[in-house]
């Protein structure tokens, strides 16, 4: 599986990648680790930012995205899972 380096956001509606994403939720502006999606056009497959909701000094590994569910995969048309 390929590293995914960016997300969109579904609460700010705007792509970010996980380091981003970890900064706005400790500004208060994201709230849910889940509300992410491929940044691909017309891709819905979800996707979640890990350690996104915990401090540096609580983890053990810096943010960074998963794919929210093995089913949940990208759709045939995606640009970005046809690079992998």
């Amino acid at each position: 599986m390929a590293k995914i380096e960016m997300a969109f956001s579904l609460e700010i509606n705007d792509s970010v990648d996980a380091i981003e994403a970890n900064e706005l939720w400790m500004e208060g502006v994201l709230k849910d680790k889940k509300a992410f999606i491929c940044v691909g056009k017309n891709c819905s497959a979800g996707i979640t930012c890990k350690n996104m909701d915990t401090f540096a000094t609580d983890r053990k590994r810096i943010p960074h995205f998963i794919m929210s569910q093995h089913e949940n995969m990208h759709s045939d048309s995606c640009e970005v899972f046809r690079e992998f």
